[in-house]
């Protein structure tokens, strides 16, 4: 890619920018926001809440409310 074209992350116009696009949808990115998206896609995915901890957030919530409620 051109260095006129800039990142469509951050605008950075540089040689770093390269095309990553896929068919009809271009991107273009530069190495740094390249880096953080590829940080971001191997990430480890939080863990979903258990059925206890689901409803201890359920009752703190009904007690946070019935306090504002007084």
């Amino acid at each position: 890619m051109a260095a006129s074209s800039g990142c469509d992350v951050c605008g950075r116009e540089d040689d770093t920018v390269r095309d990553c696009g896929i068919r009809h949808l271009p991107l273009a990115v530069c190495d740094g926001c390249f880096a953080d998206m590829a940080r971001a896609r191997r990430a480890p995915l939080p863990r979903p809440l258990d059925g206890a901890e689901v409803m201890a957030a359920v009752l703190e919530a009904l007690h946070e409310d019935s306090r504002r409620s007084s």
